[in-house]
């Protein structure tokens, strides 16, 4: 065993890892194939061989990562989702929805993470990026970010809901934010819009 060891080792001093493999494999030590093709970062024998030895579901999650970030490297990002989705990766899961624009993806996202990860702020700004201001509000929300659903309310022009919101959390600070778009609005000369606003706020406070 020690002899056939040390010829594998001798193939892979000479590249031939291939041979070497095979070898770990005749002694029944794949163990030793799966740290060789590690090292050499050949993640896609990596899940071949562990899947040999009957799946070891640590040893998969990591090459699934190292799998897809080689193709989201290569900004193949539907693949990339999909060793992802193998790993349970949601980060890596939040930019390859975004990259590839599904933005439904995100949104089921949002549904399965628990109240209060920080990963929800981060879908919350990417779907307020694109303008999806109630999904956007909704990941804010579950995040325990109030202030970031009432500014994207306010950044995407959705007033009536900034105000509700700021109604329903008791956030002092929306009245200011409201004021500062009346303001807006009068420069723009939307009196009717501004007269409006002045007495929803009025109403509301």
């Amino acid at each position: 065993n020690d002899r056939a060891k040390q010829q594998a080792e001798v193939y892979v001093y000479f590249k031939r890892f291939d041979d070497a493999e095979d070898l770990y494999r005749q002694m029944d030590r794949l163990d030793l194939g799966i740290g060789l093709r590690s090292r050499l970062g050949d993640w896609f024998k990596v899940e071949r061989l562990v899947k040999e030895t009957g799946g070891d579901d640590a040893a998969l999650a990591v090459a699934w990562n190292k799998i897809g970030q080689y193709y989201s490297d290569r900004q193949k990002w539907a693949k990339a989702a999909q060793y992802y989705t193998q790993a349970r990766n949601t980060s890596m899961l939040v930019q390859c929805f975004y990259q590839l624009e599904d933005f439904p993806g995100l949104v089921k996202l949002t549904e399965v993470l628990t109240e209060g990860q920080p990963l929800l702020a981060d879908i919350g700004a990417k779907l307020q990026s694109v303008g999806l201001c109630a999904d956007a509000v909704a990941a804010f929300l579950k995040a325990n970010d109030t202030k970031a659903a009432i500014d994207c309310c306010v950044l995407l022009h959705q007033w009536d809901q900034a105000l509700q919101l700021a109604q329903q959390y008791n956030y002092p600070q929306a009245e200011g934010l409201l004021q500062q778009y009346a303001g807006h609005l009068l420069e723009k000369q939307k009196y009717l819009e501004a007269v409006e606003l002045y007495r929803k706020v009025r109403d509301a406070w």
